[in-house]
């Protein structure tokens, strides 16, 4: 028989039990899970740097944005708040002539370079789903032309117009089947120089541009043997048309009056033009699309982007609607644009403006928010405490005291791309064109002092507090020392040196100037005092470091191979101590302790992240490789961690 004390004992143990097992557990799955060595914490990327000429919406909120360049990316644009980017890819050549889209699939017309290095275009497909992983599925080379134009596609017909090899102007027929190469099915030629094509329900439209504008419709029901139902000319030079089932609409410049206007034509039972309507004030026609009951032409007027709407009567009467005035583009006219409605949204696409969205209410079409898309990925980094500054097209300000979630806390535009960027300690040295600018990390907006200067390139020397500004000309390269007082910049110069150095860095009262191929190192007493320097036959040197008692020298050769070099820093000539290859071409190096960090981009074109250990300085070796943001041009080594700018953040822990 228990004693009392006994029992109390052992209903004790069985109450805590739960709790110890849930504490063992807990520390068991702690230790599976903890990761160990480096490893990316977080990566904030920017939208698509694209000009993006054409989309498509794919979903109710999915838009994919194509540019002339060959980029693709895939946006949710449900609302401005929450757009999120699902996937990016330069998978569509290296220019872009045409793009068209179904439900699934773009299909792009692109030039690239053949296996002998010539020119030769090609008709690339891609499938579109899932919206995260876009993929090509076929690469035809167009041996018939010699140059395409336009195309277009639905369900398993591709068509494609150009000029062919003979000089005329052709059409072809190609069916694809699944994944496999289209297969050309017939060919045809035509009058004029084909500027549109348009195919639904097995009915091909193809608009011909010139002083005279031809419209063919022509039956593909038997696609081997294309039947032309019916031609229309217009008086006029009309560009652009828009379709939904057997109503069209062609927009452009009018041959009756002066000025643009857009003209409808009923396809069914017999093609025939019905009715027409002035664009009014516009100075070009760029986009048309349509929908039931509806016509939309994107046009420009100046600087101004103009979409105009009209609706239309059972007999395809067309009534204006409304006329809507985007913000003016930054880039001006001329440039390719597109527009694509569905359901109660207008899209508009833009270069150097991004996608424009338009929504329909009571009221009617009002402009709701613009999807901005930058240009430019980071150029430098700036840091200081737990604020990190990223300068490319404009400056943005990130809070990283969870690495893991780092915050974005302001942004600010600059008049003029900069030249060169540093921190110094909570403010900023922003070179441009012809000054240096003084601003502080929380003011970004806010220019504190400005001074005059033509340089390259700064750097800043956080032990001594100094800035260092290298100033190439013809004869020479001059060093000016910046002081930073009462918020306030001043110029000193401290050294002349040959002409061709354009970079400089600094750190503990040393300065490194180096040129393409040429380092030299000096100690910043009163008298700069010349340590040593070094040449590169045949490596260009694309970044450098110092640390406490070596010079790191990022280089490239001339096939874009990338090294790490390890020099000595208290000799006259900075001999070589290691070297190490780089799977990448060793874009920027930053360094902490026994470890130096190195970006830049592979031959295959992928963007990595490599680490070295400086332990051995013989025997350097990368101990860990891993892809990084793309566009990564610059990074900073700090409390374990590599803070690396490019088409945004990312941030990876070292160990």
């Amino acid at each position: 028989m228990l004693s009392r004390r006994l029992f109390l004992m052992s209903t004790m143990g069985l109450a805590m039990a739960p709790e110890l097992f849930a504490d063992v557990y807990a520390k068991r799955r702690k230790a599976a899970t903890a990761k160990i060595g480096p490893r990316s914490l977080s990566k904030q990327e920017w939208p698509p740097a694209i000009c993006p000429n054409n989309l498509s919406i794919i979903d109710k909120s999915f838009v994919c944005l194509t540019d002339e360049s060959g980029r693709l990316a895939i946006v949710d644009l449900k609302q401005s708040s929450s757009s999120r980017v699902l996937s990016e890819s330069t998978i569509l050549g290296r220019r872009v002539i045409d793009v068209t889209f179904d439900s699934r699939h773009a299909y792009a017309l692109s030039i690239n370079e053949s296996d002998s290095g010539e020119i030769a275009y090609s008709l690339i497909g891609v499938v579109l789903i899932p919206p995260t992983n876009p993929t090509i599925v076929y690469k035809l080379q167009l041996n018939e032309f010699l140059e395409p134009v336009c195309l277009t596609a639905r369900n398993d017909l591709i068509v494609v117009a150009g000029l062919a090899l003979d000089g005329n102007n052709l059409v072809v027929v190609y069916r694809q089947f699944k994944s496999d190469p289209p297969s050309m099915l017939s060919s045809f030629t035509t009058d004029s120089n084909i500027t549109a094509l348009d195919l639904q329900d097995k009915h091909l439209v193809v608009l011909q541009g010139g002083y005279k504008t031809q419209v063919d419709y022509i039956s593909l029901y038997y696609p081997h043997t294309p039947q032309l139902r019916k031609t229309i000319q217009l008086d006029g030079d009309y560009r652009v048309m828009a379709r939904y089932k057997n109503e069209l609409v062609v927009a452009g410049q009018s041959g009756s009056i002066h000025g643009f206007d857009i003209r409808a034509i009923s396809l069914e039972p017999t093609p025939h033009a019905v009715d027409h309507a002035p664009l009014a004030s516009l100075t070009n026609v760029s986009y048309a699309d349509a929908q039931k009951g509806r016509f939309f032409v994107l046009g420009e007027r100046g600087p101004e982007r103009i979409v105009s709407t009209f609706t239309y009567t059972k007999t395809l009467e067309l009534m204006p609607e409304q006329t809507i005035v985007l913000p003016a583009s930054q880039a001006g006219p001329g440039l390719r644009s597109s527009l694509q409605a569905k359901e109660r949204n207008i899209y508009v696409a833009s270069p150097w403006s991004g996608v424009d969205v338009l929504s329909l209410d009571k009221t009617g079409w009002q402009y709701s928010f613009t999807y901005s898309i930058p240009t430019l990925p980071a150029s430098s980094i700036a840091n200081w405490d737990d604020l990190v500054v990223l300068a490319g097209a404009d400056l943005k300000l990130y809070n990283i005291a969870k690495a893991d979630k780092p915050v974005l806390v302001a942004s600010s535009n600059l008049a003029y791309p900069l030249k060169a960027f540093a921190g110094a300690e909570n403010y900023l040295l922003c070179l441009s064109k012809d000054k240096l600018a003084l601003r502080k990390m929380d003011q970004l907006g806010h220019v504190l002092h400005a001074t005059d200067v033509v340089a390259e390139h700064m750097a800043y020397d956080k032990e001594r507090q100094i800035a260092y500004v290298i100033a190439d000309t013809k004869d020479k390269t001059t060093i000016y020392s910046v002081k930073i007082a009462s918020d306030k910049l001043s110029l000193a110069k401290v050294i002349d040196l040959p002409a061709g150095f354009n970079r400089v860095t600094a750190s503990d009262g040393y300065l490194l100037a180096r040129s393409m191929s040429n380092l030299v190192l000096y100690r910043m007493n009163e008298q700069p005092e010349l340590i040593g320097n070094h040449s590169f036959d045949n490596l260009a040197i694309r970044d450098a470091h110092l640390t406490q008692n070596h010079v790191l020298a990022a280089a490239v050769d001339h096939s874009s191979k990338g090294f790490l070099i390890l020099l000595a820093k208290n000799t006259q000539n900075l001999h070589t101590i290691g070297v190490v290859d780089l799977p990448h071409d060793a874009t920027a190096v930053g360094t902490a302790g026994n470890l130096a960090v190195v970006v830049g981009k592979s031959s295959e074109g992928k963007d990595l992240l490599s680490v070295v250990n400086l332990t051995s300085e013989a025997t350097l070796s990368v101990t860990y490789s891993s892809s990084v943001i793309e566009a990564a041009s610059d990074v900073i080594v700090k409390n374990n961690l590599a803070i690396v700018a490019g088409r945004g953040l990312q941030i990876f822990a070292l160990s």
